[in-house]
């Protein structure tokens, strides 16, 4: 669509970096900012209203990213980040925020209430204090700091990270050097401040979100729904979560955990595999054992469609004596044997029978031994 911007010597600027901002649409293309009129998008000439910035703080590098928050349109360059405020061109101002900037304008997400950004780390825009001025925030990927030694930086501009809202989570897909696609998916989840790492076995070129889930597609075309089912393509997705090592007490004496119990959500089935590794060797896995926890006496409403005969319902509607689901205990206990300084708890699943639905962990019965 034709929308008549021209950069200074009338040349249409193509290529640019989009956003809508206080009812203009605003394009950036190297070191200059362009916006329209007032409620327009197709007019970047009407004068008094429409225009652009140029070199703004004496800065000629490329604007990489432009994106909303709060009153702000933040304006990223490879390694400064500003902030423009204003409602017409007689009170646009821009001002420096942080000197980190980011590379990748679609790995710039709004989530949370902040607004991240890819860097050398992962880092956010924040409001804080009583004034609700912003900030920087402090890193969120530092438990995932050395893969960025592994990440492609020449391609940084193809990264990508999708606001998965439905699970409160940041879809991350970044190019490393030893692979030309998305294999390897690094994903947030900022209400447990945990990251997960998901191996996607198809060749993966582009991704997004669309009507509330996550879809990707691959070299040849095809398109595949993330994060539904228990398998991918026909593959049974794989998952392993660890704990980081738990001194559980005091660090320099040795403990006995007498009792370990997992706390299961009973709405779900759970079978995975558990394994302790111990004084901070993340090597050698102990204690190996199988969790299981199934519950068929959980009443499942039927839908209406299901015929009305045994085994699809448990009594007729007329029965005297109703049969109803009976509670089970959730709690599952584990082994860690031996006395430890500290344990890292794993739990992984490689078939497509493994699943996990855990509520939390206890400790019971903790000594010291030294």
């Amino acid at each position: 669509m034709e929308c008549g911007l021209n950069d200074a010597e009338e040349n249409p600027v193509t290529g640019s970096v989009l956003a809508v901002y206080r009812g203009r649409v605003w394009a950036a293309k190297g070191s200059t900012i362009y916006y329209s009129a007032l409620g327009t998008y197709d007019n970047f000439t009407e004068p008094d209203d429409a225009g652009y910035i140029s070199d703004f703080h004496t800065d000629t590098g490329d604007i990489t990213a432009i994106k909303p928050y709060r009153d702000y349109l933040a304006i990223y360059k490879k390694n400064m980040v500003y902030l423009l405020t204003g409602i017409s061109p007689d009170d646009f101002a821009i001002i420096p925020f942080a000197n980190k900037g980011t590379m990748s304008p679609n790995a710039v997400t709004n989530a949370d209430n902040r607004q991240y950004f890819l860097s050398s780390g992962i880092f956010s825009l924040e409001q804080a204090g009583e004034l609700n001025q912003i900030q920087l925030g402090s890193e969120i990927s530092l438990n995932i700091k050395s893969e960025f030694s592994r990440f492609n930086k020449t391609k940084m501009g193809s990264a990508a990270c999708l606001h998965y809202e439905d699970k409160n989570q940041m879809w991350y897909f970044i190019p490393y050097v030893s692979d030309n696609y998305f294999h390897t998916v690094w994903i947030n989840d900022y209400v447990n401040k945990a990251w997960y790492k998901r191996i996607i076995p198809q060749n993966i070129t582009a991704a997004c979100v669309y009507n509330g889930y996550v879809l990707t597609a691959d070299e040849n075309g095809k398109i595949y729904r993330e994060d539904f089912g228990t398998t991918f393509a026909g593959e049974p997705v794989k998952f392993m979560w660890k704990s980081p090592f738990l001194s559980i007490g005091a660090a320099h004496h040795r403990k006995t955990i007498d009792e370990f119990y997992f706390l299961l959500d009973e709405e779900y089935d759970n079978d995975f595999d558990f394994s302790v590794y111990k004084d901070y060797d993340s090597g050698f896995s102990d204690d190996v054992e199988r969790i299981y926890s199934s519950n068929p006496d959980h009443l499942i409403w039927a839908a209406d469609d299901m015929p009305e005969e045994s085994p699809y319902i448990w009594t007729p509607e007329d029965e005297e004596v109703p049969v109803w689901s009976i509670n089970r205990d959730t709690m599952e206990k584990a082994e860690i044997s031996e006395s430890n300084y500290a344990i890292q708890l794993c739990i992984t699943g490689e078939e497509i029978t493994k699943s996990c639905a855990i509520i939390g962990l206890q400790f019971r019965e903790i000594y010291n031994d030294d």
